[in-house]
């Protein structure tokens, strides 16, 4: 029989909810979430009253993940924007609290630290976006060394990039962060009431006014006696709590592609790559050691670039590919259970590596494949995989691992690295489409993407047929693709 877990996503993106519950499927497990339209879209927030009412009527000893991010100010965006009500959201995590403590199961939940890249409602805003995050970096430096024979020249800097701001976007910029800081304090004092808490930094970079918060926060929660996690991360916690709840303990062993790779600062990340895997497999509270589970981590030599950048492989890069499969092969052949986390780029899988995978047969034996967004969203949900695929599967737990491994090469690979770039060259980088830009791109990708995805299936599963399934843009955007079934509300099924 099936277990159940009460789940209260970040917001309605497909890797904030259908991902997490086809993670959740591979231990057997159905997320219950509540209605979908009080969940919010894009734009427009979720409704934390509603919600907390569904909450109210589930039973009580029942597990459950929740985003205090969607139950307090309606989700990830409502938590940036400068008109959200922090009193209405405060009165908001003061009922979820009450609903708790009356609860007798299990309660994991996640907040997100306020990001460096200011939330651009105006073309002002978006003007002088470069200029708040420029700011927030030379804030950071500044703070880290008042007292030095730089704090000068840092402090001069400072001032002209503020002459560079608007007064009145600075000040409401400024106002957002200090709000939630206060917030974030709040739900550090609270934290008790709670199994797990994690605090996540949202594309945090390596400086900014963020972890200047962090480290404050960090300070609180030691003074008060509260356990919370800060770690790198944001879309991918849901997953990383649903390995916690389920799957505690699990061990999980690394195999670095090449040596240089732990040490490779990525993308929007605030600490190197060996140091942001310690924090998730913490966060998730699995174990690091020897064993039957193994996580490949590949990246390339040099810095982590852009998905859109990426070229054909150089002679060090052959090398270092090769190597990867060859070890891969030898761990499949063993009967281990293997996830790749594809970490040669960000916003998209190495194209190189994953037809290499298809090419030699590697791919349909993988437990995984993971290579969306940061390195940290790659990495938690690889780790999630990892941990929750049972050492015997059942049926179901087969199935549910042939559609997650499916769905993620389509998008976080071929879809991502491939047709979005292609999209945004002929409909252009807006944040939305315009109607016919969303039409031209629905046509696009249901008279090619559609059909790449059921050949790419019948080329990994041949003896299993796949039941029909649309794609779509669900936010009227090129950043996230959607690939649902048709009907039943479910994943796309085998027949």
């Amino acid at each position: 029989m099936s277990q159940k877990v009460l789940f209260i996503p970040l917001d309605d993106r497909p890797c904030c909810l259908e991902m997490v519950e086809r993670i959740a499927a591979l231990a057997d497990t159905r997320l219950i979430t509540p209605p979908r339209e009080d969940l919010g879209h894009f734009q427009s927030p979720g409704n934390p009253t509603r919600i907390l009412d569904w909450l109210e009527q589930q039973e009580g000893d029942i597990p459950l993940i929740c985003s205090i991010d969607m139950v307090t100010w309606g989700g990830l965006i409502a938590s940036r924007h400068p008109d959200s009500d922090a009193l209405q959201a405060r009165e908001h995590f003061d009922r979820f609290c009450r609903i708790e403590a009356a609860r007798s199961g299990r309660s994991l939940v996640f907040k997100t630290l306020l990001r460096t890249a200011p939330t651009q409602t105006t073309p002002e805003e978006v003007e002088q976006a470069e200029q708040i995050v420029a700011l927030s970096r030379m804030s950071f430096l500044y703070e880290k060394n008042r007292m030095s024979p730089q704090g000068r020249a840092i402090q001069a800097a400072i001032d002209k990039l503020k002459d560079g701001i608007s007064p009145h976007v600075l000040e409401r910029y400024l106002g957002v962060r200090e709000r939630n800081h206060s917030f974030d304090s709040l739900v550090v004092s609270r934290a008790s009431q709670f199994e797990a808490v994690l605090i996540a930094l949202d594309d945090c970079q390596t400086e900014g006014w963020n972890l200047l918060e962090k480290e404050r926060l960090e300070r609180q929660a030691a003074r008060e006696g509260q356990q919370v996690d800060f770690y790198p991360g944001t879309d991918e916690s849901a997953a990383l709590l649903v390995a916690r709840l389920l799957a505690p303990e699990t061990g999980i062993e690394p195999v670095w592609a090449h040596s240089h790779l732990p040490l490779t600062q990525t993308r929007y990340e605030d600490r190197p790559l060996g140091a942001l895997l310690h924090a998730q497999i913490q966060a998730g509270r699995l174990l690091q050691g020897r064993c039957r589970r193994k996580l490949f981590l590949y990246g390339r030599m040099g810095s982590q670039k852009e998905a859109a950048h990426q070229t054909s492989l150089g002679r060090t890069d052959s090398e270092t590919l090769t190597d990867f499969l060859d070890t891969l092969e030898q761990a499949l052949d063993n009967g281990d259970s293997c996830v790749v986390a594809d970490l040669a780029f960000a916003n998209g899988g190495d194209l190189g590596l994953v037809e290499a995978l298809i090419d030699r047969g590697l791919a349909a034996r993988l437990t995984g494949y993971s290579a969306w967004n940061t390195a940290g969203n790659t990495l938690g949900t690889a780790l999630a995989n990892l941990a929750l695929y049972p050492d015997e599967p059942s049926e179901e737990a087969q199935e549910a691992r042939r559609l997650l491994l499916w769905e993620r090469l389509c998008d976080d690979a071929f879809y991502q690295s491939k047709f979005r770039f292609r999209l945004k060259r002929e409909l252009g980088p807006g944040l939305t489409l315009a109607d016919d830009e969303l039409k031209t791109a629905h046509q696009i990708l249901t008279e090619e993407f559609h059909q790449f995805a059921c050949d790419l299936w019948n080329q990994l599963f041949p003896q299993e047929p796949l039941k029909p399934f649309t794609v779509k843009l669900p936010w009227g955007r090129l950043f996230e693709v959607a690939i649902e079934p048709n009907g039943d509300g479910g994943a796309p099924r085998v027949a």
